[in-house]
């Protein structure tokens, strides 16, 4: 761990609801994100049970000499060719153990109706493991604006995936009621990430989040400077 060139290909990124993990945050390497944190996790390597992951101390970037938006950039570069985001029919994912999403990316002609936009684009990785963390991938926020054609909004149903909602399409209202009631039922504690929905603006290439109808800016897209 003392040796950035040596683990630097074994870190990567997940998103971690700040309300449950606060006090083990503050020890810990991430960036915050309205009420979500980004957090740098290392890989430990593989048991029995599957595959070891810890988060990574602060006081590790001392020892390498590195800024915190370097290590997370390269680590957001990590996650990408790791876990590469796909989009998922949800009713196909319940009965189909195989299926493992699309690819859209880099897919010539690929295209969604409008009544998938309207029922809620699922995002999340190849795996459907990790796969919030997608939304902050380089180049795809701006791919989804391009499938919606304009402003959208963000749900993060769980740590593994986030739902886009065309704001052409969608009433805010209706979001905020069917997230208040998936919360209520739904969500563990270790699966939840954030009860708050993000708006994503076409022109201006940042996430807001909402809170009680006010659009409070939190982030450029990319893994730069804070603001």
């Amino acid at each position: 761990m003392n040796d950035y060139e040596k683990i630097k290909d074994y870190l990567f990124l997940g998103l971690v609801d700040i309300k449950w993990h606060r006090s083990e945050l503050r020890n810990v390497v991430h960036k915050t994100i309205g009420d979500i944190a980004i957090t740098l996790y290392v890989n430990a390597g593989s048991t029995e049970k599957g595959i070891t992951y810890l988060k990574v101390r602060s006081e590790y970037l001392d020892e390498w000499g590195m800024e915190k938006d370097e290590v997370l950039h390269a680590a957001l570069l990590n996650t990408y060719h790791m876990d590469p985001p796909r989009i998922y029919d949800l009713k196909r994912l319940l009965c189909d153990p195989d299926y493992e999403g699309e690819e859209f990316m880099n897919v010539e002609g690929y295209s969604i109706s409008d009544e998938k936009k309207r029922a809620g684009i699922c995002l999340s990785t190849k795996g459907f493991s990790n796969g919030a963390v997608a939304i902050f991938y380089p180049e795809v926020a701006e791919k989804l604006a391009d499938f919606e054609d304009g402003d959208y909004y963000v749900v993060f149903g769980n740590v593994n995936m986030a739902v886009i909602y065309s704001a052409k399409l969608c009433h805010l209202e209706d979001l905020e009621n069917a997230l208040s009631d998936f919360y209520k039922n739904e969500v563990s504690h270790k699966a939840f990430l954030s009860d708050k929905i993000y708006y994503y603006p076409k022109k201006r290439n940042r996430f807001t989040m909402l809170q009680n109808r006010l659009k409070i800016l939190i982030t450029k897209i990319h893994m730069d400077n804070e603001e």
